[in-house]
């Protein structure tokens, strides 16, 4: 754990300090920051998305992602989209007495996962509006650009939300988007879920803001073999292309709070944690370093939190679901279970609720 100065003195002056960069954060994001890294040791995976570097990473994967886009009618991008594609149909069938269905995509990402069910919906005259919600609006701005780049997506209707569905739900919102009838498919893609910290939280915000009628479409990766990951990670060179690649986005939120030069005094590690099937990645400290923040409520106070050789600050837990576990989790947040779709090896599953 970090040591700790609330007050204006600099703990060594001979160790770099790094501070917030203007106009990322937020006076909330920056609370949340403080709290979880002096109560937690951890900064919270969502920050992953703040920054110029942060956007760059997913800006990145857009490219690749449609590269894989084999068409632009139903495409193939990995188990998640092979079992998207495999029950379209059973999605519309839910709600084949609805004119149109509003696709709420939240935490949409690159907006690319969703893009079969949005051709399809469109080819079946259903779609009424894509709607994009996350915690950074350049994250939404990004989703529906790619979407809208592709031909048969140009001209749909959208709208986006700046929400962190992980404080609270967004009914009033989705109430709007329900007037003229229109029911809501709320969908939860990439494993989002599985990157959460209070995953049970997280549900239980998008179940209350969710009515008769509508869905949830996840998409949740099961348990694999934790060590083939933890293998991968470690058998990396620091500093090579292909570490930077894996791990420039774990690292971009220390871009955001001022140190651009992550690489000269740490490195991303993976571990297990002490859940079955948790992964815990996190930045091991090889230099001292210090982080000062601004003291919420009191930008004139600063807080200053030391980092010495060998302190480890939490960057993302990874949890890797078994089926049982899955099903017991949305019950116990209020969901009724539809469908469950397994893919062929048994490391992705699709889960369709609703409240």
């Amino acid at each position: 754990m970090p040591t700790t100065d609330h007050t204006h003195h600099i703990l060594d002056t001979d160790i770099p300090i790094f501070r917030p960069i203007d106009g990322i954060f937020s006076d909330l994001n920056l609370s949340e920051i403080l709290y979880s890294l002096e109560g937690k040791g951890e900064i919270p995976s969502k920050y992953m998305y703040f920054g110029e570097n942060g956007l760059v990473n997913w800006k990145k994967r857009s490219i690749n992602q449609k590269e894989e886009l084999v068409s632009f009618t139903h495409a193939s991008l990995g188990a998640e989209y092979q079992l998207i594609n495999s029950n379209l149909d059973l999605v519309l069938g839910v709600v084949s007495n609805k004119n149109k269905i509003n696709v709420v995509d939240i935490g949409p990402g690159t907006g690319y996962p969703v893009f079969p069910i949005l051709s399809f919906l469109q080819e079946q005259k259903k779609l009424g509006k894509y709607v994009a919600i996350d915690i950074v609006d350049q994250m939404n701005d990004l989703a529906i650009n790619n979407l809208k780049s592709v031909d048969i997506l140009a001209k749909m209707k959208t709208q986006k939300y700046v929400h962190d569905f992980e404080y609270g739900h967004f009914a009033d919102l989705m109430f709007e988007e329900r007037k003229g009838g229109a029911v809501n498919l709320f969908i939860f893609m990439g494993s989002t879920l599985n990157n959460m910290i209070d995953r049970h939280r997280a549900l239980a915000n998008i179940r209350d803001s969710m009515t008769e009628g509508d869905l949830l479409w996840v998409g949740i990766s099961l348990y694999n073999n934790a060590q083939e990951i933890i293998n991968f990670y470690s058998s990396l060179e620091v500093d090579s292309p292909e570490y930077m690649k894996k791990c420039s986005h774990h690292a971009s939120p220390f871009e955001a709070l001022g140190m651009n030069n992550w690489t000269e005094f740490g490195q991303i590690v993976v571990e297990k944690f002490d859940e079955v099937g948790l992964l815990k990645y996190y930045f091991k400290v090889n230099k001292p370093f210090i982080l000062e923040i601004p003291k919420p409520n009191d930008k004139k106070v600063t807080v200053q939190l030391k980092y010495q050789k060998g302190d480890k600050i939490t960057m993302n837990r990874a949890k890797n679901y078994q089926q049982q576990d899955l099903i017991s989790e949305f019950r116990e947040a209020g969901f009724k279970i539809k469908n469950m779709s397994i893919s062929d090896d048994y490391r992705y599953a699709l889960v369709l609720a609703s409240v």
